[in-house]
C-alpha cells in the first residue's frame, strides 16, 4: 500500500475495504445501484453527489483455482457480503453468492503503472495459470463520469475508462 492508502497489489485487497475509483476523475467511484428485488448492477457514483457512500465500499476475497497454484479475486459488496462483482455476460453486476462461499466471478488486477491497474473479468472456473489478459475489463462506458452511468466489462481498449485504483476505507467510515 502506497502512502496515500491507495493497493498497490491485488493480495492488499484480501480481507480489506475499498473503492474502486476511476482515472478519468478522482470524483468517480464504482457504486451499486437497484434493489434485491429487481437486481444489482454497478454504475458511476459521483464521490460529491452526496448519495449514500456505502454503496461504494467493496471488499477483497481470495478465490483459489480448482487447480494450479494461482489465487484470484473476488469483489464482495460490504454492506451485503452476500453479493459479489460478477457478470450478465456485458454488464458489471452484483450477484449472489453461495452461501459461505466466497466464489463470485473470478478476477484479475493488472497494474498499469501503480497504483493505477485494470481489473479482468476472468473465465469461470479460472484456469489454473493465469493468462496474460482476459478481453473483458471493467469500464465506465464510453468514458462518461455521469451519475449512474453503467459499468461494464468490455473488450480491452487500452483506453483510460479501464484504469482503476483501490483506495482503502476505514473500518466503520462511510
Amino acid at each position: 500500500m502506497d502512502a496515500n492508502g491507495n493497493i498497490t497489489a491485488q493480495t492488499e485487497m484480501f480481507g480489506r475495504r475499498f473503492r474502486l475509483i476511476s482515472y478519468l476523475d478522482p470524483d468517480v467511484a464504482v457504486g451499486v445501484q437497484g434493489t434485491a428485488d429487481t437486481g444489482y448492477t454497478c454504475g458511476v457514483v459521483r464521490m460529491s453527489s452526496g448519495l449514500d457512500p456505502a454503496n461504494t465500499i467493496f471488499t477483497g476475497f481470495p478465490v483459489p483455482p480448482a487447480s494450479g497454484t494461482w489465487t484470484y479475486l473476488s469483489i464482495v459488496w460490504d454492506r451485503d457480503q452476500t453479493y459479489a462483482l460478477g457478470s450478465n455476460g456485458t454488464n458489471a453486476i452484483l450477484t449472489k453468492l453461495k452461501k459461505n462461499t466466497f466464489a463470485g466471478s473470478p478476477l484479475q488486477c493488472y497494474t498499469v503503472t501503480s497504483p493505477w491497474f485494470v481489473l479482468a473479468l476472468m473465465p469461470d472456473p479460472p484456469p489454473p495459470v493465469v493468462p496474460q489478459y482476459t478481453n473483458l475489463l471493467l469500464d465506465c462506458s464510453e468514458s462518461n463520469t455521469s451519475q449512474g452511468n453503467p459499468i461494464l466489462w468490455f473488450t480491452r481498449n487500452g483506453g483510460d475508462n479501464q484504469t482503476w485504483r483501490a483506495t482503502t476505507v476505514g473500518p466503520g467510515l462511510p
